[in-house]
């Protein structure tokens, strides 16, 4: 996986930061749990929706989350 650098100011939320390399899918539901609790903290009530397609060069991962019943469309 090409990891990219994160801005600083969202560094904290970024998937490198959470094993993107090493485990693409455990980083990815880390960085949202981590975006969830962030949101939620800061008492956001707007939907956080999420579509992403991740590859390494050889595995494609696809995301669908969202924290209403509207997960948008990959």
């Amino acid at each position: 996986m090409r990891a990219s650098n994160c801005s600083h100011k969202y560094r904290a939320g970024c998937p490198v930061r959470h094993g993107l390399e090493e485990d693409p899918p455990a980083a990815i539901r880390r960085t949202i749990r981590l975006i969830d609790t962030m949101t939620a903290e800061a008492g956001v009530t707007d939907p956080f929706r999420l579509t992403a397609a991740l590859t390494d060069g050889t595995r494609v991962y696809a995301i669908r989350h969202s924290t209403d019943d509207k997960p948008p469309c990959l």
